[in-house]
């Protein structure tokens, strides 16, 4: 088990590198999640391929009094519907490159 700020980070030792909790909050075209607010769901996309090599392995909405997270496999599409609970974070992990967020 992993943990980020206190909250558990569900990332297998196998897909975790030497620096993947170092959070990366520099914006990148196709690892950092964007998102939309829709009346009272939160979809979040990540522009990033699926391939059994290179996939997003997680995408964790962090808000106010806890956390969301949605496992990924290399078939699905690296896109999530959140119930909306407030502004704060959006994590993806991405298997070869760490994680990367955006604050909301």
């Amino acid at each position: 088990m992993y943990f980020y700020e206190g909250k558990e980070l569900v990332v297998s030792d196998k897909e975790l590198k030497d620096n993947a909790l170092k959070v990366n909050y520099e914006f990148n075209e196709k690892h950092t999640p964007s998102f939309e607010i829709v009346g009272d769901k939160l979809l979040v996309k990540v522009n990033h391929g699926m391939s059994e090599e290179h996939y997003i392995t997680a995408i964790v909405y962090k808000y106010e009094n806890g956390y969301d997270v949605v496992r990924l496999n290399a078939n699905d599409e690296p896109n999530w519907e959140f119930e909306y609970k407030g502004n704060g974070e959006i994590f993806e992990h991405c298997n070869l490159h760490g994680i990367f967020a955006i604050k909301m």
